[in-house]
């Protein structure tokens, strides 16, 4: 009888435990596999459009660290990098080359390039912390580019490492103005 009293409250525990921490309202997002640039598909791969979260709005007036690349009127387009990482450094010259003389690429952006050192981090306070702009940036920037829509609080989020990537990422999405792209096509 004592090792089924044991055994009941170390399930409740685990249940309580499991329903604290499991994220009941989760972002939206659906993977993108091709865009239409030119009347032509050009397949991409390991890239998403996500939701972001309400939260790292609200939490913008305690957490104002990167705040800047979530608002705005035009799209923002996010290389978080160091120099001495290869695939961050051929990002930042496709972008580079994708942002030069002909300024087409301008009207609709605004290029932001956080530079760091080979580790980064940081903290956020207040009472929704742990979803500050800083944090939801580096969580789902850091590893490729984020093209990120104010209008719609979406992000277009590259983890490929591919470089040749951007060029048709961003002339597929130049004009996604305040159309959300999530659920678009149910």
């Amino acid at each position: 009888m004592k090792n089924l009293i044991v055994l009941i409250i170390c399930l409740l525990g685990i249940a309580f435990y499991a329903y604290k921490h499991i994220d009941w309202n989760p972002p939206k997002k659906e993977a993108i596999y091709a865009v239409e640039v030119n009347g032509k598909t050009v397949p991409v791969s390991e890239v998403r459009v996500e939701q972001i979260p309400q939260e790292v709005y609200d939490s913008m007036k305690d957490n104002g660290r990167w705040a800047n690349h979530l608002t705005g009127d035009k799209k923002r387009l996010l290389l978080i990098t160091w120099d001495g990482c290869p695939y961050a450094r051929a990002f930042h010259s496709e972008l580079d080359k994708a942002f030069g003389k002909s300024g087409y690429f301008d009207k609709y952006y605004v290029k932001d390039v956080e530079v760091t050192g080979k580790s980064v981090g940081g903290y956020c306070e207040g009472p929704l912390a742990e979803h500050c702009p800083l944090i939801w940036l580096m969580h789902n920037c850091i590893n490729g580019i984020c093209i990120i829509n104010p209008k719609t609080k979406e992000a277009i989020i590259d983890e490929s490492q591919n470089a040749k990537q951007i060029l048709p990422l961003l002339m597929a999405y130049a004009t996604w103005d305040t159309e959300p792209l999530l659920g678009k096509n149910k």
